[in-house]
């Protein structure tokens, strides 16, 4: 589940590293060990004598060792850490290694999760400082310190006591409310856990999923037809994304289309339902406007009837008093006579002439 790893270099390069420790361990017990010198590549193989005391690796011994490309694959064949968390002690320096090491020998990996010690120790213990040698001490833990491998191997140890410290068998819980998350190492880009918002990792681990917990999906080769009442093969259903299986619940066959179910038609019925809701007697669909201006027309509609209605009154109780009135001959017309009309047909001219004026207001507005 996880694999500490420690470089040492010769010199301030990146790509000086001169060797490599390495050890497989889950959240119990120390697992498989690796440990190997590298030699650098030209330009970057010449040797500090600051860094030769810290080490005590010599040239002439890195130099007859494999390049990187071939201690990579050593590694994998070994503890296959592409399938593995990486856990390092100061991850700002072995991280940083490994990412320039990829990037010059163009390694193809995946994308590497990573924890770093410093940082689980700081969430974990309260001592003067976080160096290795210092969390080895306060834990008790043996330490060869700058030999590659023997770092590697305290890295796992801290790392395992601070699991049994928060009574965890992952570090989903020791980071969950932490200000540190998972780093991520990718190509050409390295993000450390304090930048990092990864706070829980599954199985799935760098792109790969755990072989001893992986299953395989069976593959579909029938259907039951709920239309058809029996099983047919599955080529003969479309796919649809909205169910479990990707496929319909129905076959391809024409027959289907009458056959629908009584669940189906209540859905399909209801929202028949819902859409005649949405309709005027118009026959379509209006928007909220559309039925004020409606409703403005029925007004005036309704209004115009109510006043040929008053004129068709009016009209009507003028022709009953002229009935009524005795008929008059109007005499013919002298020089000195004028014509006289009767009060009543006055009236009615009057209302007449009323009403029409009322109409045509109506109709102005």
């Amino acid at each position: 589940m996880y694999v500490a790893i420690d470089f040492e270099t010769a010199n301030d390069s990146k790509l000086s590293a001169c060797s490599i420790g390495a050890i497989s361990f889950d959240n119990l017990r120390l697992g498989n060990k690796f440990q190997s010198l590298i030699q650098p590549p030209n330009g970057h193989s010449h040797l500090w004598g600051s860094n030769f005391r810290i080490h005590n690796i010599s040239r002439s011994r890195y130099m007859n060792a494999d390049q990187f490309p071939a201690v990579w694959q050593k590694l994998q064949k070994n503890i296959n850490i592409s399938e593995k968390i990486i856990v390092c002690h100061n991850s700002g320096f072995d991280i940083n290694v490994l990412r320039e090491l990829f990037t010059f020998y163009k390694i193809s990996t995946t994308k590497f999760y990573y924890l770093d010690t410093v940082n689980l120790g700081k969430l974990t213990w309260s001592t003067e400082n976080y160096k290795l040698s210092t969390l080895a001490n306060y834990l008790n833990i043996g330490l060869n310190h700058h030999d590659a491998l023997s770092d590697a191997t305290a890295s796992a140890k801290i790392a395992i006591k601070s699991l049994e410290k928060h009574k965890s068998t992952d570090f989903n819980r020791v980071l969950e409310n932490s200000r540190f998350g998972y780093g991520v190492l990718e190509r050409n880009k390295n993000t450390s856990m304090s930048s990092s918002k990864v706070k829980k990792i599954s199985l799935k681990v760098n792109n790969q999923i755990d072989k001893s917990n992986k299953k395989k999906n069976p593959k579909i080769t029938s259907k039951f037809c709920k239309h058809c009442n029996k099983t047919k093969p599955i080529s003969q259903f479309e796919k649809d994304k909205r169910t479990i299986d990707g496929y319909k619940t129905y076959c391809i066959s024409n027959s289907h289309e009458t056959k629908i179910s009584k669940v189906e038609k209540k859905d399909d019925f209801t929202l028949k339902l819902e859409k005649m809701a949405n309709k005027e007697l118009t026959g379509y669909e209006q928007t909220d406007t559309q039925k004020e201006n409606r409703l403005n027309q029925e007004k005036r509609s309704q209004d115009i009837k109510t006043a040929v209605s008053q004129v068709d009154q009016s009209i009507d109780q003028n022709a009953n008093n002229l009935n009524k009135t005795p008929s008059q001959k109007i005499p013919k017309k002298d020089n000195n006579e004028t014509f006289h009309i009767d009060n009543s047909t006055q009236m009615g001219i009057a209302g007449l002439i009323i009403s029409m004026f009322i109409l045509l207001l109506i109709f102005a507005f």
